[in-house]
Protein backbone atom coordinates (compact mmCIF):
# COMPACT_ATOMS: atom_id res chain seq x y z
CA UNK A 1 0.00 0.00 0.00
CA UNK A 2 1.50 3.98 -1.00
CA UNK A 3 1.79 5.59 1.48
CA UNK A 4 0.47 8.66 -0.40
CA UNK A 5 -2.29 8.28 -2.96
CA UNK A 6 -2.49 11.17 -5.61
CA UNK A 7 -6.41 11.98 -6.40
CA UNK A 8 -7.17 11.65 -9.75
CA UNK A 9 -9.18 15.56 -9.38
CA UNK A 10 -6.86 18.15 -8.20
CA UNK A 11 -9.81 19.73 -5.63
CA UNK A 12 -8.40 22.88 -4.16
CA UNK A 13 -5.10 22.09 -4.86
CA UNK A 14 -4.20 25.75 -4.83
CA UNK A 15 -4.98 27.95 -0.97
CA UNK A 16 -7.98 29.79 -1.50
CA UNK A 17 -9.53 32.54 0.74
CA UNK A 18 -13.13 32.34 2.51
CA UNK A 19 -15.93 34.72 1.43
CA UNK A 20 -15.55 38.59 1.59
CA UNK A 21 -18.64 38.08 3.34
CA UNK A 22 -16.05 37.09 6.21
CA UNK A 23 -14.90 40.19 6.56
CA UNK A 24 -18.43 40.90 8.43
CA UNK A 25 -18.62 38.12 10.30
CA UNK A 26 -15.16 38.53 11.85
CA UNK A 27 -16.09 41.99 12.95
CA UNK A 28 -19.43 40.69 14.80
CA UNK A 29 -17.45 38.39 16.20
CA UNK A 30 -14.96 41.29 17.75
CA UNK A 31 -17.81 43.47 18.83
CA UNK A 32 -20.19 40.66 20.14
CA UNK A 33 -16.99 39.97 22.37
CA UNK A 34 -16.40 43.51 23.76
CA UNK A 35 -19.76 43.59 24.35
CA UNK A 36 -19.92 40.63 26.77
CA UNK A 37 -17.07 42.47 28.49
CA UNK A 38 -18.60 45.88 28.35
CA UNK A 39 -22.19 46.00 28.37
CA UNK A 40 -22.80 47.69 31.93
CA UNK A 41 -20.82 50.32 30.24
CA UNK A 42 -23.52 50.39 27.04
CA UNK A 43 -26.10 50.35 29.49
CA UNK A 44 -25.35 52.82 31.73
CA UNK A 45 -24.18 55.77 28.48
CA UNK A 46 -27.98 54.75 27.05
CA UNK A 47 -29.60 55.77 30.49
CA UNK A 48 -27.56 58.72 31.03
CA UNK A 49 -25.88 60.33 27.88
CA UNK A 50 -24.84 62.95 28.86
CA UNK A 51 -21.70 60.67 29.97
CA UNK A 52 -21.28 60.55 25.80
CA UNK A 53 -19.97 64.18 26.21
CA UNK A 54 -16.37 63.13 27.57
CA UNK A 55 -14.66 63.29 24.42
CA UNK A 56 -12.11 60.19 26.24
CA UNK A 57 -15.27 58.33 26.37
CA UNK A 58 -16.02 59.02 22.41
CA UNK A 59 -12.46 58.64 21.33
CA UNK A 60 -12.16 55.49 22.93
CA UNK A 61 -15.79 54.01 21.60
CA UNK A 62 -14.38 55.32 18.43
CA UNK A 63 -10.79 53.82 17.91
CA UNK A 64 -12.00 50.44 19.54
CA UNK A 65 -14.22 49.83 16.46
CA UNK A 66 -11.78 51.13 13.96
CA UNK A 67 -9.42 48.41 15.76
CA UNK A 68 -11.83 46.34 15.56
CA UNK A 69 -12.00 46.49 12.02
CA UNK A 70 -8.74 46.66 11.09
CA UNK A 71 -8.41 42.40 12.66
CA UNK A 72 -11.28 41.91 11.01
CA UNK A 73 -9.55 42.75 7.68
CA UNK A 74 -5.88 41.42 8.48
CA UNK A 75 -7.81 38.12 9.47
CA UNK A 76 -9.84 37.30 6.16
CA UNK A 77 -6.50 38.32 4.31
CA UNK A 78 -4.43 35.79 6.83
CA UNK A 79 -6.94 32.93 6.79
CA UNK A 80 -6.20 30.03 3.76
CA UNK A 81 -7.48 26.60 3.30
CA UNK A 82 -6.73 23.84 0.69
CA UNK A 83 -5.65 20.34 0.08
CA UNK A 84 -2.47 18.79 -0.09
CA UNK A 85 -1.51 14.81 0.53
CA UNK A 86 -4.83 13.12 1.55
CA UNK A 87 -5.10 16.54 4.47
CA UNK A 88 -7.60 19.27 4.66
CA UNK A 89 -4.85 22.31 5.57
CA UNK A 90 -5.90 25.85 7.12
CA UNK A 91 -3.49 28.66 7.66
CA UNK A 92 -4.49 30.91 9.75
CA UNK A 93 -3.22 33.66 12.57
CA UNK A 94 -3.46 37.42 13.14
CA UNK A 95 0.23 37.82 14.63
CA UNK A 96 1.24 34.02 14.36
CA UNK A 97 1.07 32.35 11.65
CA UNK A 98 -0.87 28.70 12.52
CA UNK A 99 -1.03 25.90 10.04
CA UNK A 100 -3.44 23.18 10.82
CA UNK A 101 -3.61 19.48 9.14
CA UNK A 102 -6.55 17.26 9.48
CA UNK A 103 -6.01 13.91 7.84
CA UNK A 104 -9.47 12.83 5.70
CA UNK A 105 -9.40 9.39 7.64
CA UNK A 106 -9.69 11.79 10.61
CA UNK A 107 -12.81 13.40 9.90
CA UNK A 108 -16.26 12.22 11.74
CA UNK A 109 -18.68 14.71 10.60
CA UNK A 110 -18.83 18.19 8.72
CA UNK A 111 -21.68 20.40 9.61
CA UNK A 112 -23.26 24.05 8.39
CA UNK A 113 -24.19 26.74 10.29
CA UNK A 114 -25.97 29.96 8.90
CA UNK A 115 -27.11 32.99 10.96
CA UNK A 116 -28.61 35.99 10.14
CA UNK A 117 -25.59 37.88 8.58
CA UNK A 118 -24.71 34.23 6.43
CA UNK A 119 -28.43 34.08 5.53
CA UNK A 120 -28.76 37.29 4.28
CA UNK A 121 -25.87 36.87 2.27
CA UNK A 122 -26.66 33.50 1.48
CA UNK A 123 -23.59 31.56 2.82
CA UNK A 124 -23.22 29.04 5.37
CA UNK A 125 -20.45 28.35 8.05
CA UNK A 126 -18.63 25.08 7.89
CA UNK A 127 -17.51 23.12 10.88
CA UNK A 128 -15.64 20.44 10.70
CA UNK A 129 -15.26 17.31 13.63
CA UNK A 130 -12.57 14.84 14.01
CA UNK A 131 -12.09 11.78 15.69
CA UNK A 132 -10.86 12.59 19.45
CA UNK A 133 -11.39 16.19 19.28
CA UNK A 134 -12.99 17.74 22.32
CA UNK A 135 -15.33 19.86 19.67
CA UNK A 136 -14.82 21.65 16.22
CA UNK A 137 -11.34 21.05 14.73
CA UNK A 138 -11.65 23.95 12.71
CA UNK A 139 -14.52 26.34 10.99
CA UNK A 140 -14.41 27.98 7.83
CA UNK A 141 -16.63 30.93 8.37
CA UNK A 142 -18.20 31.59 5.13
CA UNK A 143 -18.67 29.80 2.38
CA UNK A 144 -20.98 29.76 -0.84
CA UNK A 145 -23.64 26.58 -0.21
CA UNK A 146 -22.88 25.08 -3.14
CA UNK A 147 -18.77 25.10 -2.74
CA UNK A 148 -19.45 24.08 0.84
CA UNK A 149 -21.53 21.31 0.15
CA UNK A 150 -18.74 20.42 -3.09
CA UNK A 151 -15.87 20.49 -0.34
CA UNK A 152 -18.12 18.28 2.06
CA UNK A 153 -18.44 15.67 -0.46
CA UNK A 154 -15.34 15.30 -1.77
CA UNK A 155 -14.38 15.26 2.17
CA UNK A 156 -16.27 12.42 2.84
CA UNK A 157 -16.08 10.62 -0.29
CA UNK A 158 -12.46 10.44 -0.26
CA UNK A 159 -12.76 9.58 3.60
CA UNK A 160 -15.33 6.31 2.26
CA UNK A 161 -12.22 5.37 -0.24
CA UNK A 162 -9.34 5.61 2.53
CA UNK A 163 -10.99 3.12 4.69
CA UNK A 164 -12.58 0.43 1.41
CA UNK A 165 -8.48 0.53 0.60
CA UNK A 166 -7.06 0.67 3.63
CA UNK A 167 -9.09 -1.75 5.92
CA UNK A 168 -8.68 -5.44 6.02
CA UNK A 169 -11.55 -5.93 8.47
CA UNK A 170 -14.85 -4.07 7.31
CA UNK A 171 -17.25 -3.32 9.81
CA UNK A 172 -20.67 -4.21 9.29
CA UNK A 173 -21.49 -0.57 10.78
CA UNK A 174 -18.96 0.94 7.52
CA UNK A 175 -20.58 -0.27 4.93
CA UNK A 176 -22.82 2.15 3.64
CA UNK A 177 -24.90 2.94 0.48
CA UNK A 178 -23.57 6.18 -0.65
CA UNK A 179 -26.50 6.41 -3.08
CA UNK A 180 -28.99 6.11 -0.67
CA UNK A 181 -31.55 9.22 -0.44
CA UNK A 182 -31.67 10.73 3.00
CA UNK A 183 -35.37 9.46 5.00
CA UNK A 184 -36.89 12.02 6.58
CA UNK A 185 -37.95 10.80 10.13
CA UNK A 186 -39.36 13.98 12.06
CA UNK A 187 -40.28 17.45 11.21
CA UNK A 188 -41.56 19.31 14.06
CA UNK A 189 -44.89 21.68 13.14
CA UNK A 190 -45.99 25.08 14.87
CA UNK A 191 -47.81 22.63 17.14
CA UNK A 192 -45.60 20.24 18.06
CA UNK A 193 -43.14 23.56 18.51
CA UNK A 194 -45.95 24.89 21.19
CA UNK A 195 -45.87 21.14 22.69
CA UNK A 196 -42.00 21.07 23.29
CA UNK A 197 -42.12 24.61 24.81
CA UNK A 198 -44.91 23.58 27.12
CA UNK A 199 -42.43 20.67 28.40
CA UNK A 200 -39.91 22.66 28.88
CA UNK A 201 -37.45 22.84 32.21
CA UNK A 202 -38.86 26.38 32.89
CA UNK A 203 -36.79 27.11 36.29
CA UNK A 204 -33.71 27.95 33.93
CA UNK A 205 -35.92 30.62 32.81
CA UNK A 206 -36.25 31.53 35.61
CA UNK A 207 -32.86 31.66 36.67
CA UNK A 208 -32.05 34.05 33.62
CA UNK A 209 -34.64 36.38 34.97
CA UNK A 210 -33.43 36.76 38.54
CA UNK A 211 -29.75 37.13 37.22
CA UNK A 212 -30.73 39.19 35.06
CA UNK A 213 -32.45 41.70 37.57
CA UNK A 214 -29.58 41.15 40.53
CA UNK A 215 -27.59 42.83 37.80
CA UNK A 216 -29.95 45.68 36.90
CA UNK A 217 -29.85 46.23 40.75
CA UNK A 218 -25.92 46.26 40.79
CA UNK A 219 -25.53 49.39 38.14
CA UNK A 220 -29.49 50.56 39.38
CA UNK A 221 -27.22 53.37 41.50
CA UNK A 222 -24.72 54.54 38.57
CA UNK A 223 -27.95 54.37 36.25
CA UNK A 224 -30.07 57.00 38.29
CA UNK A 225 -27.61 58.44 40.39
CA UNK A 226 -26.71 57.50 44.01
CA UNK A 227 -29.55 60.25 45.65
CA UNK A 228 -32.35 59.49 43.35
CA UNK A 229 -31.19 55.16 43.73
CA UNK A 230 -32.03 55.64 47.85
CA UNK A 231 -35.51 57.58 47.22
CA UNK A 232 -36.24 54.92 45.29
CA UNK A 233 -35.05 52.14 47.54
CA UNK A 234 -36.97 53.77 50.64
CA UNK A 235 -40.39 54.28 48.52
CA UNK A 236 -40.50 50.94 46.88
CA UNK A 237 -38.98 48.68 49.39
CA UNK A 238 -42.37 48.06 51.32
CA UNK A 239 -44.64 48.33 48.01
CA UNK A 240 -42.45 45.10 46.95
CA UNK A 241 -42.06 43.11 50.07
CA UNK A 242 -46.03 43.27 49.97
CA UNK A 243 -46.23 42.13 46.20
CA UNK A 244 -44.17 39.80 46.67
CA UNK A 245 -46.56 37.19 45.73
CA UNK A 246 -47.45 38.88 42.31
CA UNK A 247 -43.72 39.07 41.62
CA UNK A 248 -43.16 35.78 41.52
CA UNK A 249 -46.38 35.04 39.53
CA UNK A 250 -45.20 37.48 37.18
CA UNK A 251 -41.51 35.85 37.16
CA UNK A 252 -43.26 32.72 36.06
CA UNK A 253 -45.42 33.76 33.37
CA UNK A 254 -42.42 35.47 31.82
CA UNK A 255 -40.03 33.04 32.33
CA UNK A 256 -42.49 30.28 30.60
CA UNK A 257 -42.81 33.22 27.77
CA UNK A 258 -38.89 33.78 27.52
CA UNK A 259 -39.08 29.33 26.94
CA UNK A 260 -41.37 29.04 24.42
CA UNK A 261 -39.89 32.04 22.55
CA UNK A 262 -36.19 30.36 22.67
CA UNK A 263 -37.37 26.93 22.38
CA UNK A 264 -39.32 28.17 18.97
CA UNK A 265 -36.28 30.30 17.91
CA UNK A 266 -33.76 27.14 18.58
CA UNK A 267 -35.78 24.11 17.66
CA UNK A 268 -37.74 26.06 14.18
CA UNK A 269 -38.32 23.95 11.10
CA UNK A 270 -36.84 21.10 12.81
CA UNK A 271 -36.08 18.02 10.55
CA UNK A 272 -34.34 14.92 11.74
CA UNK A 273 -33.15 12.42 8.59
CA UNK A 274 -31.35 9.16 8.77
CA UNK A 275 -28.55 9.26 6.09
CA UNK A 276 -26.16 7.00 5.00
CA UNK A 277 -23.83 7.64 7.24
CA UNK A 278 -25.97 8.33 10.64
CA UNK A 279 -28.39 10.92 11.43
CA UNK A 280 -28.65 14.61 10.18
CA UNK A 281 -30.42 17.49 12.23
CA UNK A 282 -31.57 20.51 10.79
CA UNK A 283 -32.80 23.48 12.93
CA UNK A 284 -33.07 26.99 14.18
CA UNK A 285 -34.91 30.04 12.81
CA UNK A 286 -32.12 33.08 13.03
CA UNK A 287 -29.20 30.79 13.32
CA UNK A 288 -30.19 27.35 11.00
CA UNK A 289 -27.95 24.68 11.97
CA UNK A 290 -27.46 21.60 10.11
CA UNK A 291 -25.70 19.22 11.98
CA UNK A 292 -24.32 14.86 11.45
CA UNK A 293 -24.15 12.26 13.94
CA UNK A 294 -22.15 9.22 12.29
CA UNK A 295 -23.04 6.25 13.60
CA UNK A 296 -19.93 4.83 14.28
CA UNK A 297 -18.93 8.44 16.45
CA UNK A 298 -21.99 7.71 18.14
CA UNK A 299 -21.28 5.81 21.61
CA UNK A 300 -24.92 5.59 23.47
CA UNK A 301 -28.79 7.23 23.00
CA UNK A 302 -30.35 8.49 25.80
CA UNK A 303 -34.35 9.56 25.78
CA UNK A 304 -35.82 11.33 28.55
CA UNK A 305 -39.43 12.02 29.54
CA UNK A 306 -41.02 14.32 32.18
CA UNK A 307 -44.54 15.07 33.55
CA UNK A 308 -45.34 17.90 31.07
CA UNK A 309 -43.64 16.07 28.35
CA UNK A 310 -45.75 12.68 29.40
CA UNK A 311 -49.01 14.94 28.35
CA UNK A 312 -48.14 14.48 25.14
CA UNK A 313 -46.24 10.94 24.74
CA UNK A 314 -42.92 13.24 23.96
CA UNK A 315 -39.45 12.42 24.64
CA UNK A 316 -36.31 14.03 24.07
CA UNK A 317 -33.76 11.91 22.21
CA UNK A 318 -29.92 12.22 22.70
CA UNK A 319 -27.23 11.16 20.62
CA UNK A 320 -23.78 11.30 22.53
CA UNK A 321 -20.89 11.53 20.41
CA UNK A 322 -17.17 10.66 21.16
CA UNK A 323 -15.97 13.37 23.05
CA UNK A 324 -19.26 14.96 23.76
CA UNK A 325 -18.05 14.53 27.77
CA UNK A 326 -15.41 17.56 27.27
CA UNK A 327 -18.28 19.45 25.59
CA UNK A 328 -21.80 18.24 26.29
CA UNK A 329 -24.39 19.83 24.26
CA UNK A 330 -21.76 20.81 21.21
CA UNK A 331 -21.48 17.13 20.67
CA UNK A 332 -23.96 15.38 21.23
CA UNK A 333 -27.46 15.90 19.14
CA UNK A 334 -30.74 16.17 20.95
CA UNK A 335 -33.84 15.57 19.03
CA UNK A 336 -37.18 17.01 21.15
CA UNK A 337 -40.50 16.39 20.19
CA UNK A 338 -40.14 12.66 19.56
CA UNK A 339 -42.41 9.74 19.81
CA UNK A 340 -42.23 6.05 20.70
CA UNK A 341 -41.72 5.24 16.71
CA UNK A 342 -38.86 7.76 16.21
CA UNK A 343 -37.27 6.36 18.94
CA UNK A 344 -37.41 3.11 17.77
CA UNK A 345 -36.20 4.07 14.28
CA UNK A 346 -33.72 5.85 15.75
CA UNK A 347 -32.64 2.43 17.65
CA UNK A 348 -32.66 0.41 14.90
CA UNK A 349 -30.23 2.12 13.69
CA UNK A 350 -27.61 2.00 16.34
CA UNK A 351 -28.84 -1.31 17.87
CA UNK A 352 -30.52 -3.35 15.83
CA UNK A 353 -33.30 -6.24 17.61
CA UNK A 354 -31.72 -9.43 18.47
CA UNK A 355 -33.17 -12.43 18.52
CA UNK A 356 -31.42 -13.29 21.94
CA UNK A 357 -33.82 -12.44 24.65
CA UNK A 358 -32.78 -9.30 27.57
CA UNK A 359 -32.87 -9.99 31.35
CA UNK A 360 -34.41 -7.50 33.66
CA UNK A 361 -32.43 -6.87 36.44
CA UNK A 362 -33.12 -3.95 39.79
CA UNK A 363 -30.76 -2.01 41.83
CA UNK A 364 -30.44 -3.21 45.13
CA UNK A 365 -33.37 -1.78 47.91
CA UNK A 366 -31.19 -0.30 50.11
CA UNK A 367 -30.81 2.90 47.37
CA UNK A 368 -34.03 3.78 48.75
CA UNK A 369 -32.55 3.71 52.46
CA UNK A 370 -29.97 5.74 51.54
CA UNK A 371 -31.96 8.23 49.69
CA UNK A 372 -34.01 8.60 52.83
CA UNK A 373 -31.77 8.97 55.16
CA UNK A 374 -30.25 12.16 52.56
CA UNK A 375 -32.89 13.61 51.47
CA UNK A 376 -35.48 12.41 54.67
CA UNK A 377 -33.86 12.06 57.97
CA UNK A 378 -30.97 14.89 57.62
CA UNK A 379 -33.05 18.07 56.31
CA UNK A 380 -35.65 17.16 58.73
CA UNK A 381 -32.92 16.59 61.45
CA UNK A 382 -31.44 20.15 61.05
CA UNK A 383 -34.93 21.88 60.83
CA UNK A 384 -36.07 20.54 63.99
CA UNK A 385 -32.45 21.50 64.92
CA UNK A 386 -32.72 25.20 64.11
CA UNK A 387 -36.06 25.64 65.80
CA UNK A 388 -36.13 27.45 69.09
CA UNK A 389 -39.28 25.57 69.82
CA UNK A 390 -40.69 22.47 68.37
CA UNK A 391 -44.39 22.07 68.66
CA UNK A 392 -47.35 20.39 66.89
CA UNK A 393 -46.58 22.53 63.67
CA UNK A 394 -43.24 21.24 63.41
CA UNK A 395 -43.92 18.25 64.08
CA UNK A 396 -46.62 17.79 61.27
CA UNK A 397 -44.47 20.03 58.90
CA UNK A 398 -41.51 17.27 59.72
CA UNK A 399 -43.56 14.01 59.40
CA UNK A 400 -45.17 15.38 56.39
CA UNK A 401 -41.51 16.14 54.77
CA UNK A 402 -40.74 12.43 55.91
CA UNK A 403 -43.86 11.05 54.30
CA UNK A 404 -42.75 12.78 51.16
CA UNK A 405 -39.10 11.89 51.01
CA UNK A 406 -40.26 8.37 51.60
CA UNK A 407 -42.60 8.10 48.44
CA UNK A 408 -39.72 9.42 46.04
CA UNK A 409 -37.72 7.43 47.39
CA UNK A 410 -39.29 4.73 46.48
CA UNK A 411 -40.50 5.90 42.87
CA UNK A 412 -37.02 6.26 42.26
CA UNK A 413 -35.74 2.79 43.43
CA UNK A 414 -38.60 1.07 41.53
CA UNK A 415 -37.59 3.00 38.31
CA UNK A 416 -33.92 2.08 38.53
CA UNK A 417 -33.47 -1.72 36.19
CA UNK A 418 -31.23 -2.60 33.44
CA UNK A 419 -31.50 -4.51 31.18
CA UNK A 420 -28.91 -7.27 29.79
CA UNK A 421 -29.04 -9.04 26.19
CA UNK A 422 -25.84 -10.20 23.77
CA UNK A 423 -25.14 -6.72 22.14
CA UNK A 424 -25.68 -4.39 25.00
CA UNK A 425 -27.36 -2.80 28.25
CA UNK A 426 -31.07 -0.81 28.85
CA UNK A 427 -30.84 1.42 31.54
CA UNK A 428 -33.50 2.91 33.25
CA UNK A 429 -34.11 5.77 35.99
CA UNK A 430 -35.55 8.64 37.17
CA UNK A 431 -37.42 10.33 39.84
CA UNK A 432 -40.06 13.25 38.35
CA UNK A 433 -38.91 12.22 34.43
CA UNK A 434 -37.71 8.67 33.15
CA UNK A 435 -34.65 8.39 31.13
CA UNK A 436 -33.31 5.61 29.39
CA UNK A 437 -29.61 4.91 28.45
CA UNK A 438 -29.21 2.16 25.52
CA UNK A 439 -25.68 1.06 25.13
CA UNK A 440 -23.34 -1.20 23.13
CA UNK A 441 -21.22 -3.84 24.63
CA UNK A 442 -18.06 -2.99 22.02
CA UNK A 443 -18.48 1.18 22.72
CA UNK A 444 -17.17 0.60 26.36
CA UNK A 445 -13.70 1.49 27.11
CA UNK A 446 -13.37 0.46 30.74
CA UNK A 447 -14.94 -1.00 33.77
CA UNK A 448 -14.82 -0.05 37.56
CA UNK A 449 -16.16 -1.14 40.51
CA UNK A 450 -16.71 1.49 43.22
CA UNK A 451 -18.03 0.85 46.87
CA UNK A 452 -18.43 3.41 50.00
CA UNK A 453 -17.59 1.84 53.51
CA UNK A 454 -21.47 1.90 54.39
CA UNK A 455 -22.00 -0.30 50.94
CA UNK A 456 -18.82 -2.64 51.53
CA UNK A 457 -20.98 -3.50 54.55
CA UNK A 458 -23.54 -4.58 52.95
CA UNK A 459 -21.78 -6.37 50.08
CA UNK A 460 -23.21 -3.43 47.30
CA UNK A 461 -21.17 -1.52 45.16
CA UNK A 462 -21.51 1.04 41.99
CA UNK A 463 -20.99 -0.19 38.54
CA UNK A 464 -19.60 2.19 36.38
CA UNK A 465 -19.34 2.16 32.39
CA UNK A 466 -16.66 4.21 30.61
CA UNK A 467 -17.12 5.56 27.34
CA UNK A 468 -15.67 8.30 25.16
CA UNK A 469 -18.63 9.92 25.14
CA UNK A 470 -18.74 9.60 29.02
CA UNK A 471 -19.78 7.39 31.84
CA UNK A 472 -22.87 5.28 32.62
CA UNK A 473 -23.59 4.35 36.33
CA UNK A 474 -25.79 1.82 37.66
CA UNK A 475 -26.05 1.97 41.66
CA UNK A 476 -26.24 -0.62 44.32
CA UNK A 477 -25.65 -4.18 42.94
CA UNK A 478 -24.84 -6.84 44.63
CA UNK A 479 -20.78 -7.43 44.55
CA UNK A 480 -21.51 -10.81 43.43
CA UNK A 481 -23.83 -9.98 40.69
CA UNK A 482 -21.41 -7.03 39.76
CA UNK A 483 -18.35 -9.08 39.15
CA UNK A 484 -20.66 -11.98 37.19
CA UNK A 485 -21.57 -8.59 35.00
CA UNK A 486 -18.25 -7.22 34.57
CA UNK A 487 -16.96 -10.60 33.44
CA UNK A 488 -19.38 -10.94 30.91
CA UNK A 489 -19.39 -7.58 29.53
CA UNK A 490 -15.25 -7.76 29.04
CA UNK A 491 -15.76 -10.93 27.16
CA UNK A 492 -18.26 -9.24 24.93
CA UNK A 493 -15.79 -6.75 24.26
CA UNK A 494 -12.71 -8.60 23.68
CA UNK A 495 -15.12 -11.22 22.10
CA UNK A 496 -16.02 -8.57 19.09
CA UNK A 497 -14.33 -7.36 16.15
CA UNK A 498 -16.11 -3.95 15.54
CA UNK A 499 -13.97 -0.86 16.69
CA UNK A 500 -15.83 1.81 18.89
CA UNK A 501 -14.91 4.48 16.65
Amino acid sequence: MEETRKSSVPFLSVPERQSPIAIVLILFRFVRIIFRQAWPLAVVFLVNPSRLSDSWWTIGFAALGGVSAILSIVSYFKFYYYIKNEELVIERGLFQKKKLNVPFDRIQTINFSQNLIHRFFNVVSLEIDTAGSSGKEFTISALSKDKAERIRNYLLSQKRELLETDSTIIDSEKVVDATAEDELLLHLSIGDLLKVGLGQNHIRSVGIIMGTLYGWLQFAEDLIGKKQYQEYQTTYYDLIVQSVVSIVVFILIVAFIITLISTTMKYYDLRFYKTHQGFKLQTGLFNRKENSANINKIQFIRWTTNPLKSIFKLFNIQLLQAASNSVSVKQSMLIPGCYVHHIEAVRSVYFPKSDEQSTQHRVHFRIMIRSMISFGFIPTAIYLFTRSEIGLTQGIYSLSWLVIAGILSYIQYRKWTYEVNANGILIKKGLFGTSYTLLKWYKIQSIALRASIFQKRRGLTDFYLYTAAGTVRIPYIEEEKALELKNYVLYKIEDSVQSWM
